[in-house]
């Protein structure tokens, strides 16, 4: 079976240009074909030269660059043409705009079969966000009638909004900007409602006796510097400037916050 690999980065940081080069050395070099998913055809044209120069320096072959078409949606043609590349790139942006495009099931179906094959797929923010079982979309609110912020206000409030992810990473839930954002409290709900949901949409016990009842489900925040490399859906590798910090549950009672500096590794069971 071919290796699997994904490449994860917290935020558009100075490093980015640098983290990318395992990316673009795993997507075939100068003779990869490396899709660039966009959410329309302005966002390509604004950042398409800045991709271009990152993955450029370290080699890169044929970019190409994946537009929905007028209706928000790829063509068959488009979504055929995906069977074609050696890598996959998703930029950051608003994770629940991306969702619409990318977790449509025929779109999401396709990544997931090359990656498979072992197409690596490389995810910034929102697209690292997209990657688990289940994605974080938007919102900072908790769901049930709390008014409290679960974020610091840097944005309006609202209701914290799940769906289903592209399933490279399962029982994964990622969330970008971590630190810098404060994001600490709104990945931890995200793993209590998907942990509540798993077990049956029962009331809720608890995040801990949740998560504790539910097979192997974690949480990955990244901070804006830090990148990660998941081989296999198993082994983490931390790169770039800043942590990796990821929760699973621990013995009956408790929770495990991991912090992972660069150069860490870490077995995601």
């Amino acid at each position: 079976m071919a290796t699997r690999r994904l490449f994860l980065f917290g935020g558009g940081s100075a490093d980015f240009g640098a983290l990318s080069q395992p990316f673009v050395h795993a997507a075939g070099g100068s003779d990869g074909r490396i899709a660039l998913l966009f959410l329309d055809r302005e966002s390509a044209e604004r950042h398409l030269e800045r991709y271009e120069t990152f993955f450029g320096r370290h080699g890169a072959g044929r970019l190409e660059a994946i537009i929905p078409g007028p209706n928000g949606q790829l063509s068959g043609q488009t979504i055929a043409s995906l069977g074609h590349c050696t890598g996959f790139f998703m930029a950051g942006g608003d994770p629940r705009a991306y969702h619409r495009v990318y977790g449509a099931p025929a779109v999401r179906d396709k990544i997931r079969e090359r990656y498979r094959y072992g197409v690596p797929y490389a995810g910034l923010s929102a697209g690292a966000m997209l990657v688990g079982g289940t994605a974080i979309l938007a919102g900072d609110r908790l769901s049930d009638g709390n008014p409290a912020c679960l974020r610091a206000a840097h944005r309006e409030p609202q209701e914290l909004e799940l769906g289903p992810g592209l399933r490279l990473l399962p029982n994964v839930i990622v969330e970008g900007h971590f630190a810098e954002r404060g994001s600490f409290p709104r990945l931890i709900e995200a793993l209590r409602q998907t942990a509540q949901r798993r077990s049956g949409g029962q009331s809720d016990p608890g995040l801990l006796v949740a998560l504790r009842d539910t097979s192997g489900l974690l949480g990955l925040g990244l901070d804006e510097p830090a990148g990660v490399g998941i081989t296999d859906e198993t082994t983490l590798s931390v790169m770039g400037q800043g942590r990796a910090w990821l929760f699973r549950a621990g013995q009956p009672g408790w929770m495990e916050l991991k912090l992972l500096e660069p150069g860490d590794t870490e077995t995601l069971t």
